[in-house]
């Protein structure tokens, strides 16, 4: 582990089982810091098994990395409490790929992803592979996206044809987008239709759904979600 690098205790952390907590910058910024260095977190926040903590100094540099560790809902709620009492969040990337998060995980993020993020904004979004979040989870993200983000999974959130419309609504205001990811979801033709006509306003976008789209973006792009949406 790096030298000068805080690993508060388990027992340091503030009780996160209340909603609305209030924590000082201090206890968020230790919260923060142990969450990165866990390898798995249960919802209780109590119960924690520590399998590595090696990474500590890179994962609170620019990146809160919390993929596949069982966050929930309840865990969201307290990581957006932290999250919000910092003066100001240090990291400009998120992961909570594969966490079991629903629509309220999304109501207790959206705020935490309003105020400033790092020296640039928060630039790097993932949130894939949480099946649970559905239309309404991925609607309130989409009103909660900041116009900083240059990356951004949403594949396998379960979404169907009202969180694409949402999200499509949503994409002229990222005018930084360069990657996009919303593949195997539910939605229909009516859904990637709404996001298809939305791509013309990304100048800045190179990739969607792990495909190059620097030859003839607006119309390969267009290609690749009707085909989408023929296969839903």
């Amino acid at each position: 582990m790096a030298s000068g690098v805080l690993q508060p205790h388990i027992n340091d952390l503030p009780e996160p089982a209340l909603r609305g907590i209030l924590l000082t910058s201090v206890q968020a910024e230790n919260l923060l810091r142990y969450l990165s260095a866990c390898a798995r977190v249960c919802c209780e926040w109590r119960r924690v098994v520590v399998e590595s903590r090696a990474d500590v100094a890179k994962a609170i540099d620019t990146g809160l990395h919390l993929p596949r560790r069982q966050v929930g809902d309840t865990g969201a709620a307290t990581l957006a409490a932290a999250l919000q009492a910092m003066p100001r969040i240090r990291f400009e990337h998120l992961n909570l790929d594969r966490n079991k998060l629903g629509p309220p995980a999304l109501v207790s993020l959206a705020p935490a992803l309003k105020v400033p993020w790092g020296k640039r904004g928060l630039r790097r979004l993932i949130v894939s592979d949480n099946r649970e979040l559905g239309n309404a989870g991925v609607a309130t993200l989409a009103a909660a996206l900041p116009r900083s983000l240059e990356q951004l999974s949403l594949r396998e959130t379960g979404c169907g044809d009202d969180g694409f419309a949402a999200l499509a609504a949503a994409l002229p205001n990222l005018q930084r987008l360069r990657a996009l990811d919303c593949n195997s979801n539910v939605a229909g033709v009516r859904g990637w239709s709404a996001l298809a006509s939305a791509l013309p306003s990304l100048p800045a976008l190179e990739e969607l759904g792990g495909r190059d789209t620097s030859q003839s973006r607006a119309r390969r792009l267009q290609l690749h979600f009707s085909s989408q949406g023929e296969s839903s």
